[in-house]
């Protein structure tokens, strides 16, 4: 994804949008100014709630992916997505195969992918039932 979108801001390369309902949990503060939801004009909330637009998380490990993804699906309109990120590199306990795994498993299928600095990288899932056919 970063390569089709070259020197833009990542919150453009993650697609959120001016008055989007985001959520974002666990995010290290160098990613929380990447993207910087206060100049992107996303509505953060403090908390998930039903109707979210879109939400992003940080999942170090195979257990908290899944308990956040249990918890997220529900509350994610029809038409949103959920950004999850994981360790970049072999050895961790969460990686891109695992995520996809968890994910489906709460109906959410892959829809992109983008290397959020050198540490992470996104993988962007959305409901089943609104992938597009490959």
């Amino acid at each position: 994804m970063s390569e089709r979108y070259p020197g833009s801001p990542l919150a453009a390369r993650l697609g959120l949008k001016p008055g989007m309902r985001v959520w974002f949990h666990d995010m290290p503060p160098s990613i929380r100014e990447a993207i910087a939801p206060d100049r992107s004009d996303v509505e953060e909330l403090c908390c998930a709630s039903d109707g979210l637009q879109a939400a992003y998380l940080f999942a170090p490990t195979a257990h908290h992916l899944d308990r956040e993804l249990g918890a997220l699906r529900p509350l994610i309109a029809s038409n949103g997505f959920i950004w999850v990120s994981h360790p970049t590199g072999g050895g961790t306990q969460c990686g891109a195969e695992q995520l996809t795994s968890t994910a489906a498993m709460h109906g959410l299928v892959e829809q992109d992918r983008c290397a959020i600095g050198s540490d992470w990288t996104g993988v962007k899932l959305v409901p089943h039932n609104q992938a597009t056919p490959a």
